[in-house]
């Protein structure tokens, strides 16, 4: 087999996965003896299973949207995206955990936060490259929201940078969290979901305004990173929740449908994304 086949390729990617799941599990059983562990939790739960999560994944399903093969050339450098985004996530990791062992433990938190972001933008700019290939497909709007989820995690890293040194600022908590859970996991769930939901309710119905609906949630994180500025985030979550809305309504119809004629419909099965006859249902 070759070894940078489709199936080698997302085993070796998919692997830092299930190493954090093993990590989070056995911190989660022993976290009174973890320092500062409310947020080693939570951060090896976002940064470690969650980010490498979104990343492999909105790597695979933009391939499978937009019909698109990249060469193989081009798998070792995803992997070495991936290798790069671990390396910033242990570095972060340390670096909070010695918050009472080391006076200038937030030196290793930046390093790693830098490396986060720099390895999340380059995932981010080699998604775009696929955006601008994909110029006459249906889902391209799709792959541009894995884009802006890619580089809102970058912006999310570099705040939790300056968070490192200004722990307690309401503020820039308020634009972490807007950035990494809005931007970053919103925007790769609202991008998935709306090729996902239907296929899996065996029904066609993808949003027409799927476009409106990403541009939506891009601009209510964006406005509620300004907004968290001057103290007023709540325009931006109004967008946010507007763009989600949209989605929302899509879903609803796709299920009113199947719930109409549900025969052969609701099953315990599962489809394969990868399999070009359910995509071909949409």
């Amino acid at each position: 087999m070759d070894k940078w086949s489709p199936r080698t390729w997302h085993r070796k990617a998919s692997r830092p996965v299930s190493l954090w799941m093993m990590v989070f599990l056995i911190a989660g059983a022993t976290h009174t003896f973890i320092p500062n562990y409310r947020w080693v939790l939570i951060h090896l739960f976002t940064l470690g299973i969650l980010s490498n999560s979104i990343v492999v994944w909105s790597q695979h399903l933009t391939e499978k949207f937009v019909q698109l093969k990249v060469p193989l050339s081009a798998r070792p450098r995803q992997l070495a995206r991936i290798y790069l985004l671990n390396i910033g996530v242990v570095f972060t990791l340390v670096g909070q955990m010695l918050v009472e062992a080391w006076e200038r433990h937030w030196l290793l938190t930046l390093v790693g936060a830098a490396l986060v972001a720099t390895a999340v933008a380059w995932h981010g700019a080699a998604l775009f490259a696929l955006w601008r290939r994909a110029e006459s497909k249906r889902f391209r709007p799709v792959v541009a929201g894995y884009v802006a989820s890619a580089f809102f995690l970058a912006v999310g890293a570099t705040l939790g940078a300056f968070l490192a040194t200004h722990p307690s600022h309401p503020r820039l908590l308020i634009a972490h969290v807007a950035a990494n859970i809005g931007g970053f996991v919103g925007l790769a769930a609202a991008g998935s979901l709306t090729i996902l939901f239907p296929s899996i309710w065996r029904t066609k119905g993808i949003n027409p305004r799927m476009s409106l609906s990403f541009t939506l949630l891009g601009l209510g994180v964006l406005a509620t990173l300004v907004g968290s500025i001057w103290n007023v985030p709540q325009v931006g979550l109004i967008l946010y929740c507007a763009g989600w809305a949209l989605s929302l309504q899509g879903w609803l119809i796709n299920v009113l449908t199947v719930l109409d004629d549900p025969r052969g419909r609701i099953t315990l099965s599962l489809i394969h994304i990868s399999e070009p006859t359910r995509l071909g249902m949409i």
